[in-house]
């Protein structure tokens, strides 16, 4: 979604539920177009658990997806009184409301998500990247120039797709119900992130949401490029030419149009020190043995589930490597209200404040259930009276990590 940062394919080999959501997403649309061609009750049932269980794995692929058909089954219904579309959309929206429901009161004193107007967000990054805002300031300039390049960069070869994609959602006609919803897709993804930005209330800079929108447009639009691709094909064929070599030359020239972000990102990977380009702290690079071994022995000693309050550089492999859980991690912005984080975030720092001029403030470790306290010696170091409740179980020559007795936190910490 951004020049010269990441390709799209990204979140597919890592961690992020996009993946599964893929899966997800395309199965539920088989299932849609098999109901739209059998009426089988069986594939209408498919299609709506498919798409209600995206709410489970990708929130935004869901709440994306159900847009699409939803607006789909109004326009259908009433501009050709096909209700085909509008049952879909009705047995999904009555099997997701109880998630819907469940997932408003268990997040009622959560994190908020905000989503303001904010346009040209990710043209105005492409415009600095090449060296083009102070050329392209005007609105015609932006939508004629900067917005087209924008687009046609971003999608790629998909953007052959673009005319069969505007032919479905302004040409529509009874049996192409299918294509309408996808078009939709690709179309109000695509407006939703150029338009918008979804964060966490209070947390305007932080990270912007609206992107998944155009990513999963991106996926939906491949359905266009290769329905061009195949066209082409059926026609150079037609003319007389052996079906072999063609479908070669076609594949060959599809891939070498639609991997150069996906080579250039692993490209930059291959850099131990750098993520996208960007420097790692030493904390997120190789981890020394100093480090694993503290890593080790809370893998051995703690329980699933215990909370470790660490110092700077243990915090990520304590998320990554162990199966604790800690006071404040990289993400608990958009995890808890704006008010909770704030209190939290000053009391950690006033914790370790206290501790780095010798005193132990009992607080945090009290209100977060802190188990184990694993901090630098070079950097928090270790105040010289340890209160009785903490009890030093591991040492090495860089850490130190102590083990929290919460029923003796009610004791008073001693002054250093």
């Amino acid at each position: 979604m951004r020049y010269f940062s990441v390709p799209t394919v990204w979140s597919l080999f890592y961690t992020n539920p996009m993946l599964p959501g893929v899966g997800l997403l395309f199965a539920g649309l088989f299932c849609l177009q098999r109901y739209l061609r059998e009426r089988s009750g069986v594939w209408l049932l498919l299609s709506a658990v498919l798409f209600v269980a995206l709410m489970e794995v990708k929130i935004l692929t869901a709440a994306h997806v159900m847009c699409s058909l939803g607006f789909a089954a109004v326009v259908y219904l009433l501009l050709f009184r096909n209700a085909d579309l509008f049952k879909v959309a009705a047995l999904t929206a009555a099997l997701g409301a109880p998630l819907v429901l469940s997932v408003f009161l268990g997040n009622k004193n959560g994190g908020e998500i905000t989503t303001a107007f904010d346009p040209w967000l990710y043209v105005s990054h492409m415009m600095e990247v090449l060296g083009m805002k102070s050329r392209l300031t005007g609105v015609v300039a932006l939508t004629g120039i900067a917005l087209p390049i924008y687009l046609v960069g971003c999608l790629g070869l998909r953007v052959i797709g673009v005319p069969a994609i505007l032919s479905a959602l302004f040409r529509p006609d009874r049996q192409s119900g299918l294509r309408f919803v996808l078009a939709f897709f690709v179309v109000i993804g695509a407006v939703i992130t150029l338009t918008c930005r979804i964060t966490p209330a209070g947390w305007a800079h932080k990270y912007n949401n609206s992107g998944w929108f155009l990513a999963q447009s991106k996926y939906v639009a491949w359905i266009f490029a290769v329905e061009v691709l195949q066209t082409l094909y059926r026609h150079v064929v037609a003319r007389g030419v052996r079906p072999g070599p063609i479908a070669g030359l076609i594949a060959v020239s599809a891939v070498a149009l639609s991997v150069p972000a996906t080579v250039q990102h692993f490209a930059l990977e291959r850099d131990p020190y750098h993520l996208n380009g960007k420097p790692l702290g030493k904390e997120l690079q190789s981890y020394s043995l100093e480090t694993l071994s503290v890593i080790d022995f809370l893998t051995k000693d703690a329980q699933a589930g215990d909370v470790v309050l660490p110092g700077d550089n243990l915090l990520a492999p304590t998320l990554a490597l162990t199966k604790c859980r800690v006071p404040l991690g990289y993400y608990s912005y958009g995890m808890v209200a704006l008010s909770d984080y704030s209190q939290r975030e000053t009391a950690e720092k006033e914790f370790w404040k206290a501790w780095r001029l010798g005193t132990v403030q009992d607080g945090l470790l009290r209100e977060a259930e802190v188990r184990y306290v694993a901090v630098s010696k070079r950097t928090e170091g270790v105040p010289a009276k340890i209160p009785s409740a903490l009890s030093e179980v591991f040492e090495n020559s860089q850490f130190a990590v102590f083990k929290v007795r919460r029923e003796s936190l009610s004791e008073t910490a001693p002054k250093p």
